[in-house]
């Protein structure tokens, strides 16, 4: 039963595990630039800590934005679809409706 959780499930909750590690740290590092740096002395005396709460919470932001835009950018698409290399049968008909699934 476990076995049949983890060969349908598993890779569902790895990239789920894998994804909000990734964005917990760059929330954790880009905050703890912001509160370490010397460029942003004045800034932070200031503002506090709230500089680098916005900050770090601004990059995860970034990159999820980055993460839902990509599959619509026709370009990149086009050049993962020609290059044939390292691109599977079933990624390459999720390539072809990447569209549809953004509508």
């Amino acid at each position: 039963m476990a076995r049949k959780w983890l060969v349908n499930e598993g890779p569902r909750w790895a990239f789920l595990l894998l994804w909000f590690g990734l964005n917990i740290f760059l929330f954790a590092y880009f905050c703890y630039q912001f509160e370490t740096s010397k460029n942003f002395w004045y800034l932070r005396q200031y503002i506090g800590v709230g500089l680098c709460l916005a900050r770090g919470a601004a990059v995860p932001i970034n990159f999820n934005c980055m993460l839902i835009l990509l599959p619509v950018c026709r370009n990149l698409i086009s050049l993962v679809r020609g290059s044939g290399v390292g691109v599977w049968r079933w990624m390459r008909r999720l390539l072809d409706k990447n569209l549809t699934f953004h509508k």
